[in-house]
């Protein structure tokens, strides 16, 4: 035990040496060395009067190693003068199934039940894509779920986008894409020129180039008060998405990683922010993501009766589904002895 309190407080030390970067590992973004001068007071400036926030949800019913069908929600709430004026679900059920399609595997995913519609075409996607595998092995195929969430999100984004004149749309997660269906959907929102957006993360995995966690360094580092940290990066000519900390809140706990259009005003964008994250529900954070989060959830109860209702139409079939999720839960009954 000893050793290990040795080794930690060694980290803490470490972690505010002087001089590291950020490190991203993203060939568009240079890193510049991280100092007091990116650190700027968020101003009490005048924000936008309309916000929407959007996040997504969902939870799998029944899967198995060749496919997986899960109960997915996007969820949208409009502020006007920081009060909810209206929200709205986009609920449906992906089928995501593995198969041959013209001599190729491939994995298809489509959308059921959508209320209300978001007219999104059946999705093909390589279980060898180089943007998808891990290591060796072909993709998850729960992993492609997940960016068919991301997808339904980015286009509520730009559904939202078009009835929200002269706002700020607040989208959870990152602007960076992991797949070509993802980059599709991003620069179909940023063709609506009706407002602008950006994205908040609520979890944030960055380290500088010494291996220490930039969030510790700059929270060490930053002055009192709400504040954000930029610039962060130097961009390589062609990239329209920016990156920068904030803390939004002078009593929170929390910083947030934001990004942005490069033509955004990042005073009245963070000013925005900040005026939305006064709740003491989530102090710091935009409370019109956590109603978001809430609306978008898929809760247990759900997923079971969705569950029981395909159980009940399948009628003997249903077995037969379940000895696919057999093939893969082994390890979830080991869970429950213990």
């Amino acid at each position: 035990m000893k050793d290990i309190i040795h080794d930690l407080l060694q980290d803490l030390h470490d972690g505010m040496e002087q001089g590291q970067r950020i490190f991203f590992g993203n060939a568009a973004y240079d890193s510049l060395t991280i100092n007091t001068n990116n650190f700027h007071p968020i101003p009490e400036a005048a924000g936008f009067q309309q916000l929407a926030f959007v996040d997504g949800g969902n939870q799998e019913i029944m899967g198995g190693s060749n496919f997986t069908l899960q109960l997915q929600r996007v969820a949208v709430c409009v502020y006007s003068h920081l009060k909810c004026i209206r929200h709205l679900t986009y609920q449906y059920l992906l089928y995501l199934k593995a198969k041959r399609i013209e001599g190729k595997l491939c994995y298809e995913a489509v959308r059921y039940s959508e209320e209300p519609p978001l007219d999104l075409p059946p999705l093909r996607f390589n279980p060898f894509d180089p943007c998808l595998v891990q290591g060796t092995f072909r993709a998850d195929i729960r992993k492609v779920a997940d960016i068919c969430r991301r997808i339904a999100e980015l286009r509520v984004a730009a559904l939202t986008a078009q009835i929200l004149s002269g706002g700020l749309l607040v989208i959870d997660g990152t602007l960076q894409t992991s797949h070509p269906y993802e980059e599709q959907s991003l620069t179909q929102l940023k063709e609506q020129k009706t407002c602008l957006f950006c994205s908040v993360a609520k979890t944030d995995s960055f380290i500088t180039d010494r291996g220490n966690s930039v969030a510790y360094l700059l929270q060490q580092m930053a002055p009192v008060g709400s504040w954000y940290y930029h610039p962060s990066f130097t961009l390589k000519q062609g990239t329209a998405v920016d990156i920068a900390f904030a803390k939004l809140h002078p009593k929170s706990n929390y910083l947030f990683r934001i990004e942005f259009l490069l033509e955004q005003d990042k005073q009245q964008l963070f000013s925005s922010l900040a005026k939305h994250a006064t709740d003491p529900v989530f102090l710091g954070y935009p409370y019109g993501l956590v109603l978001a989060d809430q609306l978008a959830r898929i809760q247990n109860s759900e997923a079971e009766m969705t569950r029981t209702t395909l159980a009940v139409r399948l009628g003997q079939d249903w077995k037969r589904f379940l000895q696919h999720a057999t093939s893969r839960n082994a390890h979830a009954v080991l869970d429950s002895i213990y």
